[in-house]
């Protein structure tokens, strides 16, 4: 008999015919079927199913980032994890990608230069012994109060300190801050900001961090609903169905839009479309009010 002609087709304990039964699967919605032995047809075995996305608090998620930090220094032979830290950071926190390119010899310069690490080595000798004169504040300083990232432009301490917190203050992407000498693009380390900012600040600098691991990560998203906190993280990108989160609140990963929501089976761009629609109808009501005027009742 025709297989393709079949609707449904059974053998031993597995079932061709698509099942939503599903109903409570902890922290996963949604499953992937996977192993070699679904083709077993002689078998009977359950399915084999894997979640195809996660839903992380906050402190699990960062460890989930250490252990991908640690893995990509030890691959690569890092000297630090703030190293590679920025490279990751640089690849969209795909480790697979950056120790695929990494590994060729002859890009590795390319990659650090571009990720804003003009060196491996954090910091930029300086001489104890020394006096330098300060570019920022334009003061004599000693040695012992100097300090330089790896791409050697020193500058004393006080002023290292001022840069920084500002920094944290007045730029909501603060780990992306680069040296403060002109047209210099290396980035600024998480131990400098450790060990010139204040405990409140660099509290503050450790959540600025955070959330750019979410928005740098196209498999990540914080939930869109108030107060929530939780993080989900998928295994496909620009992934098109719909998710739910810890909380509850179940909404398109895509458009990850709390008034939206699970917009399905529409796609995001009708809804894309008719948001646009419904705004053009709604400035050509404003306009008629501010410009037009109801017509008079006819006097008999």
């Amino acid at each position: 008999e025709n297989m393709d002609s079949m609707s449904e087709e059974t053998y031993g304990s597995y079932s061709f015919e698509e099942d939503h039964s599903f109903e409570d699967y902890s922290s996963f919605e949604d499953f992937d079927t996977v192993g070699d032995d679904y083709f077993d047809l002689g078998a009977s075995q359950e399915i084999t199913r894997q979640p195809s996305f996660y839903v992380l608090e906050e402190d699990v998620f960062i460890e989930q980032i250490q252990r991908d930090i640690d893995e990509v220094q030890g691959v690569l032979g890092l000297p630090t994890k703030a190293a590679a830290s920025i490279l990751l950071g640089h690849h969209k926190w795909n480790k697979e990608v950056l120790i695929s390119n990494y590994l060729n010899e002859e890009k590795q310069q390319e990659i650090r230069e571009k990720a804003g690490l003009a060196s491996l080595d954090l910091e930029g000798a300086s001489d104890i012994q020394k006096t330098y004169n300060c570019l920022i504040c334009m003061d004599d300083f000693p040695g012992t109060e100097a300090y330089a990232l790896g791409c050697g432009h020193i500058y004393c301490s006080t002023c290292w300190k001022l840069y920084l917190e500002n920094q944290i203050q007045v730029n909501i992407n603060c780990v992306k801050t680069v040296c403060p000498a002109p047209n210099c693009t290396n980035i600024v380390h998480e131990q400098a900001f450790r060990r010139f900012c204040s405990e409140k600040m660099y509290k503050a600098y450790e959540r600025s961090f955070f959330v750019s691991l979410v928005s740098e990560n196209p498999h990540v998203k914080f939930c869109p609903a108030p107060d929530c906190g939780l993080v989900v993280r998928t295994e496909r990108r620009n992934r098109l169905e719909a998710v739910k989160c810890g909380c509850g609140f179940q909404f398109c990963f895509k458009c990850c839009d709390y008034d939206i929501g699970d917009h399905l089976p529409a796609t995001c761009d009708h809804i894309d479309r008719w948001i646009k629609k419904c705004s053009d109808e709604s400035e050509n009501v404003a306009w008629m009010i501010a410009n037009t005027k109801k017509m008079p009742k006819q006097r008999l």
